[in-house]
């Protein structure tokens, strides 16, 4: 069987891909995912999966599978806030708001020359919310790792009124469509499928 890396050290990848019941390991990519000037975020998303997948290149007989995610609202990049007052900032802006999640998939095998790129793009209308709503599910969640201080793992599905997306998963941080359509294009044998 075809070795399987994810690049990423994020637990809801992790908890994601674990989904399929695969064997796979797990790989920090380590990468400056600081937005180029003027980047627009589906650029953005696209170039850093692709550049966390590069940083296994030496593995060109593994399958590696790379995402990045990030909000965006009117134009705007929406990253991972710094701290609590961030946060505060990010959910008071898009309260009440349309943004959009935009997650990239880079999954290669170097040694078939295959590579699959691919963006989704979720719709997400944010509930109006009050300070007191938004300052208790800051304290609760603590959701500084995640785009938009939003973490629908937790109590983050009560912020939002409705998501429209090809792919429930990719709000999560990856595609799982993708993922597994790409792996059986490669030969990997899924469990119970």
């Amino acid at each position: 069987m075809t070795p399987i890396i994810l690049a990423s050290s994020s637990k809801s990848r992790l908890d994601l891909l674990k989904k399929l019941q695969i064997t796979f390991t797990s790989i920090a990519p380590h990468i400056d995912e600081t937005p180029l000037p003027n980047e627009d975020p589906i650029h953005m998303v696209a170039r850093l999966a692709e550049e966390k997948a590069r940083t296994q290149s030496k593995l060109s007989n593994h399958i590696v599978i790379a995402s990045d995610q990030t909000i965006a609202f009117n134009d705007q990049l929406i990253g991972k806030p710094k701290n609590q007052k961030e946060a505060i900032q990010q959910i008071s802006l898009l309260s009440g708001q349309t943004a959009f999640s935009h997650t990239s998939l880079f999954i290669a095998l170097a040694e078939k020359n295959y590579i699959h790129k691919s963006i989704v793009t979720t719709e997400i209308r944010y509930r109006k919310l009050d300070q007191n709503t938004i300052l208790s599910y800051l304290n609760k969640h603590k959701p500084y790792d995640c785009a938009g201080s939003i973490k629908l793992e937790s109590d983050g599905f009560l912020l939002i009124d409705k998501l429209l997306s090809p792919d429930p998963y990719a709000v999560y941080g990856l595609p799982l469509f993708s993922v597994i359509t790409s792996l059986k294009d490669l030969g990997v044998h899924l469990p119970h499928y």
